[in-house]
């Protein structure tokens, strides 16, 4: 036992020869670190590294932090921290100092109640509530009262801003009109027509009947109409333009169509009832429109053209080269 407080004593004597900062720094710069490097290692600042080899120990935490960092920075380095940590623990500034403690006095306590706390416990209990009413009121009322002068001024300048609303002109007054009075018709005198015997005819104009002519044959034939049948609704064709290429249309529905040349005059725009057909004539290129695409077969220069590929909602877009 004596024999092994010797030996620590005489490692801790040549441990405190030994510059614990130098033996730090030469070990670090035999491995070819940096400041820097030991730093992002160990998770520590820069100045921290180097305050440790310095032995600047005021500008490091207390000592069981110290000694933290000697020994992961000689277990980085790969050198004994035993010597490194005796160094420290003599030449440390800090020493800990016996805590001295007053004794507490003895505090009785008693077990009977007081008996007048139950008669201003209620009191107490409404006095606090009381108190956290007039505490949410001041904390929400500010609030609620600049939100209502806002609303308030909002409304003033949307009055404001709007122009004067004029009043209704009052209803005119009625003209009567004068009441006229229509005189009651003449009678009318009717004059007795000649007597039949007075009327004289040529014998060549008085001419019988037809039914006394005509035999029964007659009256089964059936009477021809002087007046025409009217004809019966055909297809419509038109013709529109002049011009060396041509566009024909053909309709099994209504649809609008409007066609415009290169130039963007309109050859032809108008409504086109079912069963219909025309013919547009004019120079190429033709901006067409083609409403209720679906029902209209579209030929130019006497190929088909598929208005499917140009139509979006019922209706075509396209342009014919």
């Amino acid at each position: 036992m004596t024999e092994e407080l010797e030996t620590q004593a005489a490692d801790a004597s040549a441990a405190s020869s030994v510059d614990m900062g130098r033996q730090l720094t030469a070990a670090r710069e035999k491995l070819g670190l940096s400041v820097a490097d030991i730093a992002r290692h160990l998770k520590l600042g820069t100045r921290q590294v180097e305050a440790l080899e310095a032995e600047d120990y005021d500008q490091l935490p207390g000592p069981t932090f110290v000694r933290g960092f000697i020994r992961n920075y000689a277990k980085l380095l790969q050198i004994d921290a035993g010597p490194l940590l005796a160094v420290y623990q003599q030449r440390s500034p800090q020493t800990l100092a016996p805590l001295s403690v007053a004794p507490s006095k003895a505090v009785s306590f008693s077990d009977t109640r007081s008996p007048g706390w139950g008669k201003y416990r209620f009191a107490v209990i409404g006095l606090a509530l009381l108190a956290a009413l007039l505490a949410g009121f001041y904390h929400y009322f500010p609030g609620v009262l600049a939100r209502l002068q806002m609303q308030n001024r909002l409304s003033r300048v949307v009055a404001h801003s709007l122009p004067p609303v004029p009043k209704p002109a009052p209803p005119a007054a009625k003209k009567l009109l004068p009441v006229v009075r229509k005189a009651p018709p003449a009678p009318v005198v009717l004059s007795s027509p000649p007597p039949a015997s007075a009327a004289k005819f040529p014998p060549s104009a008085a001419a019988p009947p037809a039914a006394a002519v005509a035999g029964p044959s007659a009256l089964s034939t059936p009477i021809k109409s002087s007046v025409a049948p009217s004809a019966s609704p055909a297809a419509a064709h038109g013709v529109a333009g002049s011009g060396p290429d041509h566009i024909d249309l053909k309709f099994s529905a209504d649809s609008w169509v409007d066609v415009r040349d290169g130039g963007g005059a309109v050859i032809f725009s108008q409504l086109n009832h079912a069963g219909g057909r025309q013919d547009v004539y004019g120079q190429a290129p033709f901006q067409v429109v083609v409403g209720n695409a679906g029902t209209v077969k579209l030929l130019y220069n006497g190929r088909p053209v598929d208005l499917a590929p140009y139509t979006k909602i019922d209706v075509a877009h396209l342009t014919l080269k």
